[in-house]
Formats: C-alpha cells, structure tokens, sequence
C-alpha cells in the first residue's frame, strides 16, 4: 500500500515535471529543446531537496515525456534523444540535491548568506553543466542542431537551467519553510504597495519606453524591498513576478531586453538571475539579523523574570492598563487579565495611595518621567514593596496619551540590589535592539545603491556588446569595464560575508607561525597597480624579518584594506609609507598616506560598519576597517587612527603580539 502511494506521488511529480517543462518550451527561440528559463530544473531540485533522492524517477519520466512529445516529428531515433536528454536533466538535478545537502545545508540552505552563495553557484552554476552538455552533444549526435551554433545551444541551454533552478528552487523551498508572519492593518497595505511598486516597475523597465534607456536598476529596489520589510518568500515571489511579466513583455518585443532574437532573452535570463541571488542573499542577512534580535528580546524577557520585573502600558484616554506577565505575578493577578486604572489602585496600600495617586496625575499633567516607591497589598494579604519607573507619551497635539514603565518587587534589599545591575543590562538591551533597526535601515539605502552601481555597468556595456554598438577596437575596453565592475560586486558581497561571519560568531583562524614581512609585501604587490595608475609612490620599509602567530590570509586582508584605503583617497601624485618595526614584544605595521585626513568625529567613528562619513560615492560599502579592526583584535592585536586633520593625511598602526 505505501509501495503504491509512493509510486502515485512520483507519477504525479512527473505529470508536473512535464507540465513545467511544456511551460518553458514556449520560450524556446533558438532551438526547440533549448529554453532560456526552465523551470523543471528549480522544481526538480526543490522536489529532491524536499522528498529524497526517491523522486529522481519523477524528473526522469518527466522530462522524457517532455522531450518525446517535442522532437517526435522530427527524427526516427526521437525515443533514443529523449532517454538521453532526460538523464541529463536527472543527473543535473541529483547532483545539485547531492553538493546542496552536503556543502550549503540541504534544505536550510537559504538560511545564512553564505548557504544562500553555494547554493547558487551548485545550483545557477554548476549542475546545470550536466544538463547543457549532454543535451547539447545528444541533439548534435542525432543532427537536430539545425542551423543554431553548438556554443549557442548550449550557453541557452546552460543559462536557462540555471535561472530555472535560481528562480523556481528557493520559491518551493520557502513555501514549504515558512516563515511565521504577523499580518497587521499596516503590514497589508505596505504589501499593496510593494505589489503596486512591482507593477509600476515592471511596466517602465519593460515598456517600449525603456528600449535604450537604463532603467533596469529600478528592479533592484523592489526586490530588497520585499526581502528587507518581508521576507525572502516576498522577494522570491516578486522575482519571479517580476520574471515573468519580463519574459511575456520580451517576447511581445518591448522593453529592455527586447533584441527580437535569442541574445535578448538570455540577457534578461542573466539579469533575473542576478535579481535573485541579491533578494534570497539579503533576506537571509536579514534573517541572521532577527535571530539577533529575537534573541536580545528572548533574554529581555527571561530577565525581566528573573529579576521580578514586570513592564506596564496604560492607555490614558481608553483607560485600559496592560501589565506584563511578571507584573501580574507580582500582583497575584491571572496574567491576560484586563485592567483599568482603579485596579491598580484598589491594590495600593492605603497609606501610599493618595501619594501615588498624585505623583502620577503631576506625569499626566507635566509630561515629566518619574520614579518611586511604593507598597501594594495582594489578594492573599501579603504586603509588597515595589520600585515604579515610567514616562509618558504625547500624541500630535502634545498632550499626554500613555504612560509606560516598568514595576519591580524590592521586598528583598540584597535581592533588589542585584537585580537593580540586571535592569541597567536589559537597558543595554533595548539601546542594542534600537540601534540595530537604525543599522538596518542604512543598511537598506546603502546596500541598494553600492550593489545597484557595478551592476548598472555591467548591464549597460554588456547590451551594448549584444547590440553591436561598441566599436571594434573599443571591445577590450568594455570587458574590462564588465570584468572590473564584476570584481568590484564579488569584493561587496565578501565584505559582507565577512561581516556575517563575524557578527553570528563563526569566524575561524588558520593560525601559523608567519613572517609578517611577507604579508606586507604581498599586500603591496596587490596595489600596486592602482597606486600606479594614480601616480602614487609607495614606500616599503621593514625592519628585519618579524614572526607572530596568526592566518596569512586575514593578516594580508588587513594590510590590503589599509593600503587599498590610502590608495584609494590620496591624490594623483600623492605618497604612502609602509613601515613595519618591533617594539615591546610587538610587531606595529604602519600604514600612513597624504591624502584627505579625517576630522575629529570621523577618527572616533573611522572604524564602525557602514560608516562613510563625507566619503559616501568612494565606492564601498564602509566595512574595510570595521574587518580590519575584527581581524586585529581576533589576532589579540589593536589597530588604531590618528591624523593632523583633513587635507593632511591618515596613519593607521596595527599592533600585534610578537611570536615567541
């Protein structure tokens, strides 16, 4: 019986296998097998992520299905293709479910950036190789190639597995992961607008009116959006929205990426995919961050437990009093019990009373936060002492609305003293949680813009190569331009990597015994050509061979980006010195330039993330010195600043512990 019904359930995959891949035949252009978006590649993959290895008869069947009924008509040997064509796709989506559950977490994949970057080279990049070649060799074996190019074929075929699997893959997986979500009044109508946004979007990058415009960054937008106020469902969902709404519009030969031949839609496939790397990457930092943060508010309420402190809200003008459930427990009140304020106050000691009473009609009066004392009698006739804390709101008019605070039992003084150093804790962690929601936001407009500005060139030379508006001997300068701004995206996303692994704890040391001296003239070396190119003189002097102990690599990024900076905000014709020397059982590598110098707010602030200061259009997402600081210290060393003032150069030292 469960023989059967397993047998059932992957026939049934395999009816929608086919259905899915008769789908993406319709966007077929260059050859009838070939497709630049195919969606059975991420459905496959997410069925064997999902069920097990035991679906793999499901893609086979289906995609032989799928082929047989395409190429039928068009050779003798078509049930021969079709087998052949249909391993590749199974073997495509089998070793894609392998590396992704070995190497980026199986189905947890999109839980971490880092997972989130394997699973799109195993999936976008690497798997669908598998596919694309063997189909490609098979229909060129049977002479079904046509007139298309070999190279051709098989760079839609390629490209079209991949964005199949990028779009389609994470979809299904978060759909059967999801995640909890407290839909509010406000919350429904940011998402209508989010849908709104998406259709404005959409009909502007791929209207006629785009056509030679560079318009595609406004997608970007959109896409973080969804995933930074969502979630990555949102951003998936509005991805491959946005995907389809770009494929139906390319194909009735409007927008963007409307070439009227296959290049155009390839271009598009690419660009979608990029879209959706940048959402699942984003929402899943976002994610790291709100277990951060839910674990802040997790303490926060174990704390508030255990120092019998309970928190308090009462709405003035409906006179409902809320109290958290420690408060109700101090009170000897049911939690969830509603409240007014006579409640509180029949509670009250009658000696205390009247004075109470008054303190809290001068905080409605005055608008002025308060403190004291105060005695209650429970129900089971004990008598408590308890420390108040509030402070009220004001409304739009400027009168008092609400007041909040906070009531803890002092019954016992050397209970109330040690609990008085966990509140001053539980401060700390509001000020962590509010300060982490302002990071958040200049996260978003940061993020949004240095991502968008490598990807905006990237796209504009590559459409100009596809439509053959570059002159030939300007060719080479365009593909540096692609491959420069392509450098430039990969260090952004390891930047935040490395911020990633350094926030969630998971940073790891290689640590040996290293000449130092080596590193540096390694980091040299890498900056060399900028410094040149800028005219800038580089002065290397290192006192002897120094050895500490420590990951060559992270020492080398520390040196880089403190090089790389001094390149980078020096002036055509300008200087830097590298000066590495012992003292006091340390080894101090200096690293000081003549360029534009920081004021004293910008060295106090020089090495927090995402801080630019008055540098914001340099490039950079302003996490080179925050990792360099991290690396430091990670080593047991400092890194510190110091400057004349701006315009009069910067000199960073970083001292490091001397290898016995």
């Amino acid at each position: 019986m469960i023989q059967a019904r397993s047998a059932a359930f992957i026939g049934g995959f395999a009816v929608l296998y086919a259905m899915a891949a008769w789908a993406g035949l319709t966007l077929a252009l260059i050859h009838a097998s070939a497709t630049s978006v195919w969606p059975p590649t991420g459905i496959a993959i997410a069925a064997l992520l999902l069920f097990g290895r035991r679906m793999w008869p499901g893609v086979f069947i289906g995609a032989f299905i799928a082929n047989v009924t395409t190429i039928a008509a068009a050779t003798p040997v078509a049930v021969v293709v079709s087998l052949l064509i249909a391993a590749g796709n199974t073997l495509e989506a089998v070793a894609a479910e392998y590396f992704i559950r070995r190497w980026a977490g199986g189905v947890q994949a999109l839980q971490e950036a880092r997972r989130v970057l394997l699973f799109s080279a195993l999936a976008g990049l690497a798997a669908p190789t598998i596919a694309a070649t063997i189909g490609s060799l098979t229909l060129a074996g049977a002479g079904l190639l046509g007139r298309a190019p070999f190279r051709d074929v098989w760079l839609t075929w390629w490209l079209g597995d991949g964005v199949g699997a990028l779009l389609f893959a994470p979809l299904l997986l978060l759909v059967g992961d999801p995640k909890p979500f407290r839909w509010t009044v406000a919350r429904v109508a940011e998402a209508v607008c989010l849908t709104g946004a998406l259709v404005i979007v959409s009909q502007i990058v791929f209207s006629g009116w785009a056509q030679g415009r560079p318009v595609s960054f406004l997608c970007l937008p959109v896409i973080l959006w969804a995933a930074f106020r969502f979630d990555q469902l949102a951003a998936a969902i509005c991805t491959v929205v946005l995907s389809i709404l770009a494929v139906r519009s390319t194909l009735a030969g409007t927008g963007l990426f409307a070439t009227g031949d296959n290049e155009g839609l390839l271009i598009l496939a690419g660009f979608m995919g990029v879209l959706a790397v940048s959402g699942l990457v984003v929402g899943a930092l976002m994610r790291e961050q709100e277990r951060v943060t839910a674990g802040l508010e997790d303490r926060l309420l174990e704390a508030q437990s255990l120092a019998h402190l309970g928190s308090w809200d009462w709405d003035i003008e409906r006179n409902e009093l809320w109290w958290s459930d420690e408060l109700c427990r101090i009170y000897g009140v049911r939690p969830g019990t509603r409240l007014g304020l006579e409640s509180f106050v029949d509670r009250l000691h009658p000696d205390d009373r009247e004075r109470v009473q008054q303190i809290v009609a001068a905080a409605v009066a005055d608008g002025q936060p308060f403190a004291f004392e105060y005695r209650i009698v429970r129900a089971d006739a004990g008598v408590r002492t308890l420390s108040a804390r509030g402070r009220p709101l004001t409304g739009t008019n400027g009168r008092v609305i609400r007041l909040v605070g906070t009531g803890q039992d002092i019954s016992d003084q050397k209970r109330a003293a040690e609990e008085h150093a966990q509140l001053e804790r539980e401060q700390v962690a509001r000020r962590q949680a509010e300060e982490a929601n302002r990071m958040k936001d200049e996260f978003l407009a940061l993020v949004s813009h240095e991502l968008r500005t490598p990807l905006n060139a990237v796209l504009g030379w590559a459409q100009m190569l596809s439509r053959g508006l570059v002159e030939p001997s300007k060719i080479d300068r365009a593909t540096q331009a692609i491959e420069r701004n392509a450098l430039v995206q990969v260090r952004l996303i390891e930047d935040l990597l490395n911020v990633s692994e350094f926030r969630t704890g998971t940073l790891r040391l290689d640590a040996k015994r290293v000449e130092l001296g080596s590193v540096v003239t390694a980091a040299v070396e890498s900056v060399s050509v900028a410094a040149l190119a800028k005219n800038i003189t580089v002065d290397v002097h290192l006192g002897g061979p120094a050895f500490i102990t420590g990951d060559a690599q992270r020492l080398q990024q520390v040196v880089w980006n403190l090089l790389s900076n001094a390149v980078k905000f020096t002036p055509d014709g300008g200087k830097v010195d590298v000066v590495m020397h012992q003292a006091n059982g340390q080894v101090i590598v200096r690293v000081s330039d003549t360029g534009r110098g920081l004021d004293a707010t910008g060295a106090s602030r020089v090495f927090d993330p995402f801080w630019q200061g008055d540098f914001t259009g340099q490039g950079g997402l302003g996490l080179g010195l925050a990792i360099v600081r991290t690396l430091a210290e990670a080593h047991g060393g400092t890194v510190d600043v110091s400057s004349a003032g701006p315009g009069r150069g910067t000199s960073f030292s970083v001292r490091l512990p001397a290898a016995s």
